[in-house]
């Protein structure tokens, strides 16, 4: 599931987002006390303001913040990306996949979104 929304200004692919009610825009998320998305489309300028596809949930690809453990884990968020931490409501990220590097800081991560 995803809707096309007003970004806070022009994030990368797969960025984890939340609504910023001072910008009333979607902006960098800092962890998941709120609702997140994931950009899943490039962001685009229109009229002086920047919009992407934000998927809220199901699989996506969203940004690592950090190495992510091959086992995978519950999502937390840090400055716009994923790690593993504890088990939460928010989704999870995915174990490695067969014959797959694992990912580093920077690298787009497959995750589910609850």
């Amino acid at each position: 599931m995803f809707t096309t929304l007003k970004l806070s200004s022009s994030l990368p692919l797969g960025s984890v987002v939340s609504f910023d009610s001072q910008a009333s825009a979607w902006g960098l998320a800092s962890d998941a006390s709120q609702l997140i998305g994931v950009t899943s489309g490039e962001a685009f300028e229109h009229e002086g303001s920047w919009y992407a596809a934000v998927t809220f949930a199901g699989t996506c690809f969203a940004l690592a913040s950090r190495a992510i453990a091959p086992e995978g884990g519950g999502i937390a968020i840090e400055n716009g990306a994923v790690y593993v931490g504890a088990l939460a409501g928010s989704g999870i990220v995915a174990p490695l996949a067969f014959d797959q590097p694992a990912p580093q800081a920077g690298d787009l991560v497959l995750v589910f979104l609850r």
